[in-house]
This record gives C-alpha cells, sequence and structure tokens, in this order.
C-alpha cells in the first residue's frame, strides 16, 4: 500500500508533465501547424471559388441581350425586313391602338433594289428608301389619285400612318419631304417601325414581289 508521501510525490510528478495552465508544447506546435494547414486550405478554396465567379460572371453577361446585341434600327437589321413584303397588323397613336384587318390589304414592300412600294388601302404609293443609322429614309414618294370618302376608323388609321411613313411627320401640311423612320425591332416574322407620331407593326407575308416600273411610268393611273 502506498502511504500519504508515496502519493504525493506521484501526483507531482504526474502535474509536472501534464500542467494544468496549458497543454505540453510539442502538442501546442501540433495544433498550431494543423490549424495553419486548415487555414491555407479554406484560403485556397475561397480563391479557386472567387476565380470561378469572375469567369462565370462575363459568360452570363455575354449572353443576356444588350444595346450592342439586339437587332434594333440601322444596317444591322436591314437584311432581315429588306427583301420582303410586310403586311400592317396594328397602328398605335398615342393611347389609340387600331388592330388592322387583314381584309383592307394595306401592306408595303422593300424590295432590294431600294424602291418601296407602299398599299395604304385606297392608294399604292412608289417611291426610294435608303438606310441610315436608325432605319431608313423616304424619298421621291408617286401616289394613284383614287379618292375615298367614309368614315372607317380603321382605314382612315392606316391612311394616316402609312402617308406618314412614306410623306414624313410633316405631312400634309410640308411635303414632299424625306420621311425619316426608324426601325424599332425586327426578326424574321415581325417589324415595328415608328413613322412620326404613329407606331406601325408588320408581320412578314412573303418575298417581295413587285414588278419593275416600266421606263416612263409614273405610278399615277392613265
Amino acid at each position: 500500500m502506498i502511504d500519504d508521501d508515496e502519493l504525493r510525490l506521484e501526483l507531482s510528478h504526474a502535474a509536472e508533465e501534464f500542467p494544468v495552465r496549458g497543454w505540453p508544447a510539442d502538442m501546442q506546435r501540433r495544433v498550431i501547424r494543423r490549424r495553419r494547414r486548415t487555414a491555407g486550405l479554406t484560403l485556397a478554396a475561397g480563391a479557386m471559388a472567387a476565380a470561378a465567379v469572375a469567369v462565370l460572371v462575363p459568360l452570363v453577361t455575354s449572353s443576356n441581350p444588350g444595346p450592342g446585341n439586339t437587332m434594333l434600327g440601322g444596317s444591322t437589321a436591314s437584311a432581315s425586313y429588306v427583301g420582303s413584303s410586310w403586311r400592317l397588323t396594328n397602328v398605335t397613336k398615342g393611347a389609340n391602338n387600331t388592330i388592322v384587318p387583314a381584309s383592307l390589304g394595306a401592306d408595303m414592300e422593300l424590295p432590294p433594289d431600294g424602291r418601296i412600294v407602299i398599299n395604304d388601302s385606297v392608294n399604292t404609293l412608289n417611291g426610294q428608301f435608303t438606310k441610315t443609322a436608325h432605319g431608313f429614309e423616304v424619298h421621291n414618294v408617286i401616289s394613284t389619285a383614287v379618292g375615298w370618302v367614309g368614315g372607317d376608323s380603321h382605314r382612315l388609321a392606316v391612311i394616316d400612318a402609312l402617308d406618314t411613313l412614306a410623306y414624313g411627320a410633316s405631312y400634309p401640311t410640308h411635303w414632299p419631304s424625306p420621311a425619316r423612320d426608324t426601325v424599332v425591332s425586327v426578326d424574321r416574322t415581325r417589324l415595328v417601325i415608328q413613322a412620326g407620331a404613329f407606331r406601325l407593326v408588320f408581320v412578314r407575308a412573303g418575298a417581295a414581289t413587285i414588278t419593275p416600273l416600266r421606263p416612263g411610268q409614273s405610278g399615277y393611273p392613265g
């Protein structure tokens, strides 16, 4: 049996090997090294994640349509609407929106040779167009001279909108003058044009099929 003196001596030796106030020095060094390795791995993982985000953000951004990626106006869109026949479906002026029945036959043809032919449901307008930075200008327009008197609001909206597209926003007080029209948007099936206060929506009806004018033909009847 161990007496009290021997027991106190053994406890004293044990306290010297395992201090109460801290871990052994070699154990502390191992713990510190392990924490440094863990922190290094955490920082490396964070750097890799940040690099991945930095690469991903430009890719996501470039996939979103922006002003430089959309087909709005000018020569970028011209290849989509030139050479086609377009049927007018809607005319909007301010808060008034007019749905244009197909039975009116209101349409516009833009053959590749730079001519424009417009049917405003009463008269046929022949002219020329040239592309601009935001759409096109219409000039040298001549028209048939069919008179019409009536109160059909759809037809009146069509005539006013297409005549503005052909002659300009100052029509009929000041004309003829180049009409500066803006291509708001265009794709393979739909064309939207701003002509003065009018917004005109067209749908593609096929390829332009107008017959070239004969020498000396003015476009006026007779």
